[in-house]
Formats: structure tokens, C-alpha cells, sequence
């Protein structure tokens, strides 16, 4: 749905920004059921999110997708500021093991067409991607930056990729928080345990500015691992904390964050706990 609303309407894809501003609402939930309600009949609007048809509607009348994410958070009533890391209109590329290059978020993201233990060697912007003004600003005068969870290339590297944005990482005097992902995934991280997620982070950041590490030590159930190697996905193994040690001077946080329902996510209020006991030491 993103990429088909960029490419038709030359706008910023608005699928990650929907999210975000959905889980900083304060709008009644049927308003967030709104704007997160997919169409999933056959039709022109067959797979279309109903916040990314309204993202783009507001783009047009507003001129500018930074205009309508500030309108829909005023409509959203949300508790903070989404800003996105770059105006810039990008297609993501990605050269796998072997020499195999890949052009398209979607396309690397859904990993058809090609082996899924195949690793990504470089990922990278055409054209390059200039950080938004605003979001270089958010980031300097931050007290802690939080960076993931999401996949691990097409969701947060892609940002680290933006030109200036670890910059500002590496100028700012907040914390810089690394919330490591629970599942590998096929096309991505197959394979891939805690050291090697970090190990990326901090080759793509350009240098070791992390200050703290959060790993699950969740326990989950025979059924939901069963469930997940269907999809050739497993749990992200912490492996040996000393490995980490050797890449990094963050403190390296293992806790109980996870949650399996019909999927294995992030529990967000085991997530919110851990996240101000360490804005408490901060403070």
C-alpha cells in the first residue's frame, strides 16, 4: 500500500508513519480502528490501508507529507511530535551475499523470488537521503533515543542510512537506547542472533555511540516457536554476552519484554517499564 501511494502520488511512503501516530493517539479507538482498517476485497482499494488513503488526501491538500502527518495528529490528538527522518523521495536497495542487488523496500521486505538465508552485505538510498531539518533538531536536543524494535534493514537501518542522521546520533548528548528484535526474519536476519543485530547497528551508525542494549529473555511457548519455524523464522538468541562486550561500551539489558498472542511482539507496557527505569537513572 506504501509503496504503490508513493510511487502513484510522488509522496513519503505513509504506512510507518500511520503506525506511529496511531500509537501516540488519544482519539477514541474507533478512530484508530479507522485509520488502521486495511481493505482487504477485491477492488482498487484492495489492500490499502484506510490511514495511508487519508495520509495521501491530506499530502495533496496540504502540499507537503509533513503538513499531513501535522494535520492528522491534530485530528489523532497524539502525545508527542512524528517527524520523518527524510523528506527526500528514496527508492532502498540492498546487495545481498553473492553479488544479488535488490531494489524496492516491499521487494527486499517480502524476500520472493530468492533464498531467505541469503544476508545483506550493503544497503543504501537512490537517491541518496538528506535528514529532515526537524528530525536532525529532535534528535540533538533529545534526552534518550530509542532505536527499534522493527526489521532490521528495512525498518530501522533504513533510517540509520539516512545522510546526517548519525551524525546526530554521534552529537547529541541523549542516550542512545538499541531494542533488540525477538524474531529473525527470512531475506533479513536468518540466522542472526544478538550480537550480529548489534554488530549492524553500530556498522551502519559508523561508530559505537549506544548506551544501553534491551534483550528479551522471554520464555515462549513449544507452540508459538513451532508456529514461526513455518516461517522459517526463530528466536533471536542472545548468545554470548561477551561477544556483544567486544563490540560495544553500552550497557547490555536482558528482561522480560516479550509478549505471543497469534504473533511474538514487543509487550508495550513490559517495554514502557523497562524504558523509564532507564530514563530514571538518566534523571
Amino acid at each position: 500500500s506504501s509503496g504503490k501511494l508513493s510511487q502513484s502520488m510522488g509522496i513519503l511512503p505513509p504506512g510507518d508513519i500511520r503506525r506511529s501516530l496511531v500509537a501516540l493517539s488519544n482519539a477514541p479507538e474507533l478512530m484508530n480502528q479507522i485509520v488502521q482498517y486495511r481493505f482487504e476485497h477485491d477492488g482498487v482499494f484492495q489492500g490499502h490501508s484506510f490511514g495511508n488513503i487519508f495520509l495521501a488526501v491530506l499530502a495533496q491538500i496540504k502540499g507537503s507529507m509533513p503538513e499531513a502527518v501535522r494535520a492528522l495528529s491534530d485530528i489523532l490528538n497524539i502525545q508527542g511530535i512524528v517527524l520523518p527522518s527524510t523528506t527526500t523521495l528514496i527508492k532502498l536497495a540492498a546487495r545481498f551475499e553473492g553479488g544479488l542487488v535488490v531494489k524496492g523496500e516491499s521487494k527486499i521486505d517480502l524476500c520472493e523470488g530468492r533464498d531467505g538465508n541469503l544476508h545483506i552485505e550493503k544497503l543504501w538510498h537512490e537517491p541518496d537521503a538528506e535528514c529532515d531539518a526537524d528530525a536532525y533538531s529532535a534528535i540533538i536536543n533529545s534526552e534518550l533515543v530509542t532505536i527499534g524494535p522493527g526489521d532490521l534493514y528495512t525498518s530501522v537501518i533504513t533510517n540509520l542510512s539516512v545522510k546526517g542522521l548519525c551524525e546526530a546520533l554521534s552529537k547529541t548528548k541523549a542516550k542512545k537506547l538499541y531494542i533488540c528484535n525477538l524474531m529473525t526474519k527470512p531475506g533479513e536476519t536468518a540466522n542472526y542472533n544478538a550480537t550480529e543485530h548489534v554488530s549492524e547497528i553500530i556498522k551502519y551508525m559508523g561508530g559505537d555511540f549506544l548506551d544501553y542494549i534491551l534483550i528479551s529473555n522471554t520464555a515462549l511457548s513449544k507452540e508459538s516457536i513451532a508456529e514461526y519455524v513455518k516461517k522459517n523464522q526463530a528466536p533471536v538468541k542472545t548468545g554470548d554476552i561477551d561477544n556483544i562486550r567486544l563490540l560495544t561500551k553500552a550497557q547490555i539489558i536482558t528482561a522480560d519484554i516479550g509478549n505471543q498472542t497469534e504473533l511474538v511482539r514487543h509487550d508495550s507496557e513490559k517495554l514502557k517499564k523497562e524504558i523509564q527505569k532507564i530514563v530514571q537513572g538518566i534523571g
